[in-house]
């Protein structure tokens, strides 16, 4: 199993999450591109990918746990802007890492 279908499963088991696509309208595919629609399995999980990616970070259902836990507690349950929270994310790991190191 790849590490997608590894998560999607992860998702579905333990969320509620949305796993329908819908049709959005042409006007507003830019600006929703650069939004987390935090309700959204797919959106969810292309984020977390790419969030796992870009920090090295290994894949297990207690990583899983914990991102979607940080994920969610960032802002409120509406949209949020991705490099924001990608941001937000990256900077929570550099600190957890150097609290691990002293």
């Amino acid at each position: 199993m790849s590490d997608a279908d590894l998560l999607t499963q992860w998702l579905k088991e333990h969320t509620k999450l949305s796993w329908q696509l819908t049709d959005k309208p042409a006007l507003t595919a830019s600006h929703d591109s650069e939004m987390l629609d935090r309700n959204n399995g797919v959106q969810m999980r292309d984020f977390i990918l790419s969030y796992y990616q870009r920090c090295q970070l290994p894949h297990s259902p207690k990583n899983y746990a914990r991102s979607l836990t940080k994920i969610m507690d960032f802002g409120s349950d509406q949209k949020v802007a991705k490099q924001a929270l990608m941001d937000h994310l990256v900077d929570l790991l550099k600190k957890e890492k150097r609290a691990a190191d002293k």
